[in-house]
């Protein structure tokens, strides 16, 4: 068999792990339960021990036109940018695959933190999985429902690596400071051993009492308030303080927000929105924009017309004054 390229293939099962499950799975009395894991084991047969690693470096010019239109879409995120395409740049230099060290994203609610997350993932190729804290009231988000339960399901991490293409995902681990903390079981618990490569190669998910290497995933978490976040939990993650967009960058995505919110829309023959249009824009959140500019289409189509005017905005969105530009 032909030496396997660690850069692109990576191994997230052992076969005496997938046997000694099998065995366990064979003991169960229970036939639904029985049923369930053996079906759940067939399918972690039929895919194989071996993932794809999703890698963007492999294909330089593809990559260095999604870099250039991250960087445009959302410049106060420039330093986390950077710091994902060195490492990605490193990994070219490596023998070894991708790793991307966990990643905190903290700023005031707004500013676009999860629509970087999603555009981000799609630069490197891979998928992403939102998680939110907010509310959470068990562990088994992550990984998994202990198999003695009736509703035992796997967690996130086994589903998008075991059952899914990729050996490195994108987790967006949403709202972490909003996790309660005065729960019987903490929902960040799992993350203290997700976030290190170490601990992270021998997972464990509970529902099928499996044990997987999921040490190539990619976590950017997104929090309002990093002091509501413990210590021994920051500590694991490289953390970005995003500011909120000022001057010529708030210019920049309020154009690039409402041009893409309306493409979304998919209205067909609507033009996109004109440069001065993002004036009236730039003094709002990203997604205040993406708010007033869904109305603003919605209102120009009542009125017959397939391109926005500054009246077709929310009154609570112009400026009292007029046209003139309203930054931070």
């Amino acid at each position: 068999m032909a030496r396997r390229d660690r850069r692109r293939i990576h191994l997230v099962l052992k076969a005496e792990e997938v046997l000694r499950v099998l065995a366990k799975t064979a003991t169960v009395r229970n036939r639904d339960e029985h049923k369930r894991e053996l079906e759940l084991m067939e399918k972690v047969k039929s895919l194989g021990a071996l993932r794809e690693v999703a890698n963007p470096a492999r294909h330089p010019d593809r990559w260095a036109r999604k870099m250039a239109n991250l960087r445009a879409s959302h410049p106060h995120f420039l330093p986390v940018t950077d710091f994902v395409a060195e490492h990605v740049a490193l990994s070219m230099s490596s023998k070894g695959p991708l790793s991307i060290p966990p990643l905190h994203l903290w700023g005031p609610p707004g500013i676009g933190k999860s629509h970087y997350a999603n555009d981000l993932a799609i630069a490197l190729g891979a998928p992403l999985r939102r998680q939110s804290m907010e509310n959470a009231q068990t562990t088994s988000l992550l990984l998994g429902t202990e198999r003695h339960w009736s509703t035992a399901c796997p967690g996130a991490v086994f589903e998008e690596i075991v059952l899914g293409r990729f050996a490195n995902p994108v987790f967006l681990i949403d709202e972490l400071d909003k996790a309660p903390t005065n729960s019987t079981y903490d929902p960040l618990r799992p993350l203290h051993s997700l976030l290190e490569p170490l601990t992270a190669a021998t997972i464990r998910d509970a529902a099928l009492d499996i044990t997987f290497d999921a040490s190539l995933a990619i976590y950017i978490a997104a929090s309002n308030d990093p002091q509501k976040i413990p210590e021994s939990l920051r500590s694991r993650f490289t953390e970005f303080e995003i500011p909120v967009p000022r001057g010529e960058h708030a210019l920049q995505i309020a154009q690039v927000v409402a041009a893409r919110t309306i493409e979304k829309l998919l209205v067909p023959g609507f033009l996109p929105p004109e440069p001065r249009l993002a004036h009236r824009l730039a003094h709002l959140t990203p997604r205040a924009i993406r708010k007033a500019v869904q109305g603003a289409v919605a209102h120009a189509i009542v009125n017959d017309r397939r391109y926005l005017k500054a009246s077709d905005l929310p009154v609570d969105v112009l400026d009292e004054d007029g046209p003139k530009v309203v930054l931070h």
